[in-house]
């Protein structure tokens, strides 16, 4: 199995500090063993941590208590917790390094935005607000000490604009412009739109957020809905979507970066067509991600017959990596054409 090396950044007061993965992660674990492993682990569970409190010099029984609401930049920092990661992919070929969002990042900016279309929802807007007013509780964002008012356009809009800006300084401080992923760029690039008060939907769902497990159903109800509904329900909206959607000049000398995209381009009966149009690059993509195991410890015979070891999340990895803007922009062209809400996609997060 081609090991990937990952740099993953800390954020410590504002300085970031660079550190090697350390300990043993579900990809080093051998297909058959993680079964037991995860049961192991469930029944070796460590113990709860304990909680000091301290009354002079004496120190009381440990104890278990509530969670206490810490604001988000010490959540942050008190948990270590990584926002950005980079990573060589399984089967890179070009020793490229990419720039990806950790799961862990992903849940905060998820119940950021969904706690703000909740307010939304109820028809009310907080008035001006910055990162001091962001708490976390046991996991989830809520807001302190904000006034609201009437829900409006202009209110919304400046919403988002505060909401991108606690995201780009409290959870990308510390990135430079390349290593802020692509598709977390188009998810900020959306909330600065002055018609970002259109488009809730999508920023709280956005493709972006999505975890790495769920990346898979997530892009074939898009896929299914692109294809197969609007070819008969709305021709013309199928052809605006599909020639809106990225890399459709060049996908094919893109994929080659990786040997699994590779193997999978050059493994089809019928070869694909490198100068096709969009639709072409979409049925590759959806072939890949439905037949991404197949190649799972076989010889690859377009990369010298090397033999490679993944897990499905290590797969759609490389697909976020390598074509990060394709989910996000078909999201985003449906619900210009009014398609999106309709698939519901909320369900899959």
């Amino acid at each position: 199995m081609e090991e990937s090396r990952s740099r993953r950044r800390r954020r410590r007061g504002g300085k970031s500090v660079s550190s090697s993965c350390v300990g043993v992660c579900d990809a080093d674990i051998p297909r058959q063993d993680q079964a037991s492993a995860e049961a192991a682990s469930l029944d070796q569970a460590p113990p709860p941590p304990a909680r000091m409190e301290q009354k002079g010099n004496e120190r009381d029984q440990m104890s278990t208590t509530r969670e206490k609401p810490a604001k988000l930049t010490e959540y942050i920092i008190g948990l270590m917790i990584i926002i950005v990661k980079d990573v060589v992919l399984v089967g890179e070929k070009g020793g490229n390094t990419y720039y990806i969002v950790t799961e862990e990042g992903k849940k905060i900016i998820r119940s950021l935005l969904n706690t703000l279309s909740e307010i939304h929802q109820q028809g009310k807007c907080p008035k001006k607000f910055n990162e001091s007013n962001i708490v976390m509780e046991k996991g989830n964002v809520k807001f302190s000490d904000i006034e609201f008012e009437e829900i409006t356009n202009e209110g919304i809009r400046n919403n988002y604009r505060n909401v991108r800006s606690i995201i780009r300084k409290t959870l990308f401080g510390d990135c430079s412009n390349d290593e802020i992923p692509e598709d977390i760029k188009h998810l900020l690039r959306l909330m600065a739109r002055r018609s970002s008060f259109r488009m809730g939907y999508v920023i709280s769902s956005h493709a972006s957020l999505i975890s790495l497990g769920n990346r898979c159903h997530f892009f074939k109800v898009m896929y299914d809905h692109i294809k197969n509904v609007l070819c008969h329900s709305n021709k013309q909206a199928q052809k605006k979507i599909l020639d809106a959607l990225p890399y459709k000049g060049d996908w094919h000398t893109t994929l080659k970066s990786n040997a699994l995209l590779e193997e999978s381009f050059y493994s089809r009966e019928t070869p694909y067509d490198p100068n096709g149009k969009s639709i072409v690059f979409l049925t590759f993509y959806r072939n890949t991600v439905a037949h991404k195991m197949e190649k799972y410890l076989q010889p690859l015979q377009h990369s010298e017959n090397i033999v490679l070891e993944y897990t499905r999340e290590q797969f759609e990895e490389i697909l976020a990596a390598v074509f990060p803007l394709y989910l996000p922009t078909m999201q985003e062209q449906l619900a210009k054409h009014g398609e999106l809400e309709k698939l519901n996609l909320k369900y899959v997060f």
